[in-house]
């Protein structure tokens, strides 16, 4: 059964976030009949700016410590808290809340946060006419549609553009790539000059040309001669498999995506290849 709140200890305080406001009040009566405790209870709600609940979003303390979850009705419970400490709510799609306040030693307090939603406009300089997609092939194959879809958070990758690739030519993708976070480039074992492309899992990412599967994703450094995974029984079978620089001329490049893990990948690269590792899809001046 909910108890009554006193209205008269309803406090009303404005953040130093825009449009996000914390409500905090002492139930009445009730401190007399609790036993003891180790701190604060801390209950509440999290909802948009129409008051609707929002599921999912975490609630840290100021080192980033996972301190309680919202559930699908918005509310959320932590225990154990006193004196002066740091709440962070965040939700993916909304603007962070932070919180600094002062807990009384013992009791429940009730906290309400109402968390103001991010724009899902597109940055100026992907709608004005000087800035429009450049290249009519790369529109059509999807590569501006998915830079956009990173732009809200869809997919996570890096995109270099026929633009990019004009301010820093090069002969050699590797030195394209070696700037891109997320990925590793290791010298071949055979070849120390020649350069095979690691994702985040430590494994060699896969690699497309113009939608076109041409190396699978894999852990180790050889391949079999008809494309099957290495072993112990048929290492003898196995080569290396080929750097970078030798499956495309840099020159001919027109623009690459590369994604260092299978976390928010595109469909089109999903499930293909070994993808786990990464992709790295290249687009050339055909």
């Amino acid at each position: 059964m909910r108890r009554a709140v006193d209205s008269r200890r309803l406090l009303a305080v404005p953040l130093l976030v825009t449009g996000a406001v914390l409500s905090v009040a002492r139930p009445s009566g009730t401190a007399a009949q609790l036993p003891p405790a180790q701190g604060s209870s801390l209950s509440g709600i999290v909802t948009d700016t129409l008051g609707q609940p929002l599921s999912l979003a975490a609630i840290t303390d100021e080192q980033g410590r996972l301190r309680g979850v919202a559930d699908d009705s918005g509310r959320f419970r932590i225990v154990g808290l006193t004196g002066r400490v740091t709440l962070v709510v965040k939700r993916m799609g909304y603007r962070p809340v932070r919180l600094d306040t002062l807990l009384p030693g013992e009791g429940p307090v009730f906290l309400l946060f109402r968390l103001v939603p991010l724009p899902l406009t597109l940055a100026a300089e992907e709608i004005t006419a000087s800035s429009q997609p450049a290249n009519r092939a790369l529109e059509r194959l999807g590569f501006y549609q998915r830079m956009r879809d990173k732009r809200i958070g869809a997919l996570t990758g890096t995109f270099i553009t026929p633009e990019e690739l004009e301010r820093r030519p090069s002969g050699l993708i590797s030195m394209t790539l070696h700037a891109v976070p997320g990925i590793r480039l290791r010298p071949k074992n055979s070849d120390p000059t020649q350069w095979v492309v690691e994702g985040r899992g430590g494994c060699e990412m896969a690699i497309w040309i113009d939608g076109q599967l041409v190396q699978k994703g894999q852990a180790t450094g050889l391949v079999s001669m008809t494309g099957g995974a290495s072993s112990g029984s048929n290492r003898g079978a196995l080569r290396e498999r080929a750097g970078i620089d030798q499956l495309i001329v840099g020159t001919e490049i027109l623009a690459i995506e590369v994604y260092p893990s299978a976390v928010n990948l595109p469909l089109r690269f999903q499930n293909i290849g070994n993808a786990n590792c990464g992709v790295i899809a290249i687009w050339t001046k055909r």
